[in-house]
């Protein structure tokens, strides 16, 4: 009776302790990093799917250490293994937790950023206008081709070029209307729903305190 007792508690415990370890991984995975890059008003498309590949690769990266048996990428989750004692039996179940989720992402991913499995060489030419190598992969008529040509070589264009690509295309429309919207037009689609929504607030708010104005009047 009492080894049955034994064996019961100790179930019970391992259960708190994978649950616990779950929360300790959810604590280190969910960070609001990825997401404040993916949003603002100068990212695009672009930055997007580079800051998306940079993630993909760091899942595949945590996923080899995890199946390692090296939990040192998740801070928290390893500190509480430390500081537990976990047990060795209970260690595969954790790890087959994480990799399983670190997998399901790495698909979500791919899912939803497909453009991250090609190297979209095609597309270079919009954000490094001045490298010949960009100019040769772009897949331009041979008319904007020639263009591009002329944006390449011209130095004094190249050091109106800064941080934010939108604006250096939008500052050349006027001498290269045609390759200035090609380029903007594949600048244009919102990375993230981060711009509505901030209309939107903005929006509430506005019309929250107009109507709070309007009652105190009457």
């Amino acid at each position: 009776m009492k080894f049955m007792s034994f064996l019961k508690i100790r179930n019970l415990l391992l259960q708190r302790t994978l649950r616990t370890s779950k929360f300790a991984y959810v604590a280190d995975i969910f960070v609001n990093e990825l997401k404040f890059k993916l949003q603002g008003q100068n990212s695009n498309i672009f930055s997007s799917i580079d800051n998306m590949q940079a993630f993909r690769n760091k899942l595949i990266y945590w996923k080899n250490r995890i199946s390692a048996g090296d939990f040192a990428v998740f801070p928290t989750i390893s500190c509480f293994c430390e500081e537990s004692s976990i047990e060795h039996s209970i260690f595969p179940n954790i790890k087959a937790l994480i990799i399983n989720h670190l997998k399901n992402l790495e698909n979500e991913i791919l899912q939803y950023f497909p453009e991250i499995e090609t190297d979209g060489a095609q597309n270079n030419w919009i954000l490094d206008p001045f490298c010949e190598n960009n100019v040769d992969t772009a897949e331009l008529s041979v008319d904007l081709k020639e263009k591009l040509f002329e944006i390449a070589a011209d130095r004094t264009l190249k050091a109106r070029m800064d941080s934010n690509v939108g604006d250096f295309w939008h500052s050349v429309r006027n001498e290269y209307e045609d390759l200035s919207n090609a380029a903007l037009t594949a600048l244009l689609p919102f990375p993230s729903t981060h711009l509505c929504e901030s209309a939107f607030s903005a929006l509430t708010a506005i019309k929250t305190k107009a109507a709070s104005i309007l009652a105190s009047s009457l």
